[in-house]
């Protein structure tokens, strides 16, 4: 996928700094949802829009190198973008708390996916993810041996 990505952006994606993206909306929902009282609960999906998503990876941006920050920067985002892509595909109990497009009030979801079954996806993820360093490595080790001989 970094690869992919590197065609369009013309640079090359960090797959820990995306993975970090790709939890993040749900971390700080999370930690802000404990340090604010219950009377501000609507104000921690900020971090589920892409107001926010630009808003964070600035943020993670400007804590590495200068060199870095570009990379780090689209790597947060994309990571970011392909959690909400999975938000989008699955159905909610409570609908109404996915404001993609803040500040518009517009509300989306395809409820393809029933949100029980978080656990199948995080599988299928991790599944995928494993099998993509898997593939990694292979290749990596072949370009090893081939600069060997």
């Amino acid at each position: 996928m970094p690869a992919l990505f590197h065609r369009w952006l013309g640079r090359r994606l960090l797959v820990p700094v995306v993975l970090i993206g790709a939890v993040l909306p749900d971390y700080l929902r999370e930690f802000t949802a404990l340090l604010l009282p219950t009377v501000y609960y609507g104000s921690i999906y900020i971090f589920h829009t892409i107001i926010g998503a630009l808003l964070v990876s600035l943020c993670g941006a400007a804590l590495v190198r200068k060199d870095q920050r570009g990379t780090v920067f689209l790597s947060l985002l994309m990571g970011q973008l392909l959690h909400f892509l999975l938000d989008i595909v699955q159905g909610y109990l409570c609908p109404g708390r996915f404001y993609l497009l803040f500040p518009w009030r517009y509300t989306f979801e395809t409820g393809l996916i029933p949100e029980q079954y978080w656990l199948w996806i995080f599988c299928f993820s991790a599944t995928v993810f494993l099998i993509f360093i898997l593939i990694s490595r292979l290749k990596s080790q072949r370009n090893r041996e081939k600069e060997r001989t």
